[in-house]
């Protein structure tokens, strides 16, 4: 009879051993890792809380959650050194961080173009800098080397604040004035000789879609008509046109910053 029991209970043993093995740890979720390290699988991301209005370092398993993080346009620290891919409330940002960051990322630190026009500085290239209320045409990264972001009537304000020294959003009185006095669209188009490089970036609309990219170019101004609308310019590359209104402060437009 004990040449049976002692097998048995050697097998009941060694299972309760493997079930102990393979149950998380939970002490590890919070714990930063080398996202490159084999079988590592986590990614830690700076996330901005609408709840609690407050950025938090979060880890992240690779798959469908951290696309989810990325396309709503939370920084990433790939390599786990603790430095993020694009500005953020987190942390200092790492540009050349590692082949991801290089490849997927508009480091606002890397610099901007600026252009004298009608005794203001302008950004010669659309705003990419990511706050809450940003977001690359599509959620698509690769958008941003070109186009930049598009914000929210609020968000461009904090944005153009975080360039620092005065930099800020341009009142309609500025830009019908400076469009005045450099001509209008082919001009101030991309490759036109007033050095502005208006890009065509589309629009966000206020239930998420995007449409219109490198037809139109919607750049905020500072200008409210009232509490819920903002004044904004548009260029309209199939004709040529130039033209100002007025749209809900939600929407998603480009933007570009002044110095006095």
């Amino acid at each position: 009879m004990y040449k049976f029991v002692l097998p048995i209970l050697l097998l009941l043993f060694l299972a309760s051993c493997e079930k102990e093995q393979v149950a998380p740890d939970s002490s590890q979720t919070d714990t930063a890792v080398d996202f490159r390290s084999p079988g590592a699988g986590r990614v830690d991301i700076c996330h901005y809380s609408e709840e609690d209005g407050a950025w938090r370092v979060i880890s992240i398993k690779e798959g469908p959650a951290l696309t989810a993080h990325l396309n709503h346009g939370d920084a990433v620290d790939m390599d786990g050194d603790g430095y993020f891919d694009r500005e953020n409330g987190c942390s200092e940002i790492d540009c050349d961080d590692n082949d991801y960051n290089l490849k997927n990322s508009c480091c606002s630190e890397q610099g901007y173009a600026t252009v004298e026009l009608n005794g203001l500085t302008w950004l010669a290239e659309n705003l990419n800098i990511a706050v809450p209320g940003s977001w690359y045409y599509n959620n698509d990264p690769t958008n941003c080397t070109t186009y930049g972001r598009l914000y929210t009537w609020e968000a461009a304000q904090t944005a153009c604040k975080q360039l620092g020294n005065g930099w800020r959003v341009p009142t309609k009185a500025e830009w019908a004035a400076m469009i005045y006095e450099y001509g209008g669209y082919n001009k101030l188009i991309d490759g036109g000789s007033s050095g502005f490089n208006a890009r065509l970036g589309g629009i966000r609309t206020s239930n998420g879609s995007f449409s219109r990219l490198g037809d139109y170019g919607y750049y905020w101004s500072a200008t409210e008509p009232d509490s819920d609308r903002a004044w904004y310019y548009f260029f309209f590359r199939p004709s040529g046109q130039l033209t100002g209104s007025n749209t809900l402060k939600s929407l998603g437009l480009s933007c570009r910053c002044v110095q006095d």
